[in-house]
């Protein structure tokens, strides 16, 4: 009987360590883009980071599976008024690493609009515009050359049940030695 419920549980925690690892962060950057003279930066640098859970189990990403989207120092994902914020569409092919969103933030009222914008594979930058005058507006675009490097790192609720699942495995083991 001891040995039918330690198969129980370690069979539970290992179902639980499963079941909780599914949301995990992805961290990515982007390298080399042309500046708005058409000057090649192999330098210039792109990143972030989005968080989700591959729901429907197909491997591949999209927007409604995604919790949270922080990229050029900017959440796209979490504003409130006056602020607009929001991405679509949204795709990352797990196997592939292949990354694509477009995403916008910005505010405006009578006087004044500034905002960030991305459309990953055709540029990301910045626009401030002013009724009483002036604007600025800073864009990077990708080229043939830009490259994705992306990585995965699971959430820190997914190590803490891999610990369980762990310790549950090695009591196990100890009951069962204990009892030989």
């Amino acid at each position: 009987m001891k040995r039918i419920l330690s198969a129980a549980l370690v069979g539970l925690f290992s179902f639980s360590v499963q079941a909780q690892a599914a949301e995990t962060t992805y961290w990515f950057t982007y390298t080399g883009f042309k500046n708005s003279t058409g000057t090649f930066l192999a330098d210039k640098q792109y990143g972030g980071f989005f968080t989700a859970d591959d729901g429907d189990g197909n491997g591949i990403i999209s927007a409604n599976e995604v919790t949270a989207l922080k990229a050029g120092g900017v959440n796209y994902l979490d504003c409130s008024y006056p602020f607009y914020c929001g991405t679509y569409p949204f795709t990352y092919n797990i196997a592939a690493k292949t990354l694509k969103f477009s995403a916008s933030y910005s505010y405006s009222d009578e006087v004044f609009r500034f905002g960030n914008e991305v459309n990953v594979g055709r540029s990301f930058g910045s626009f401030r515009l002013s009724n009483y005058g002036g604007s600025s507006f800073s864009y990077h675009y990708w080229t043939p050359d830009t490259t994705l490097t992306i990585s995965a790192v699971p959430e820190p609720a997914s190590y803490a049940m891999l610990g369980l699942g762990l310790a549950g495995v090695m009591a196990a083991a100890r009951r069962r030695r204990r009892a030989a």
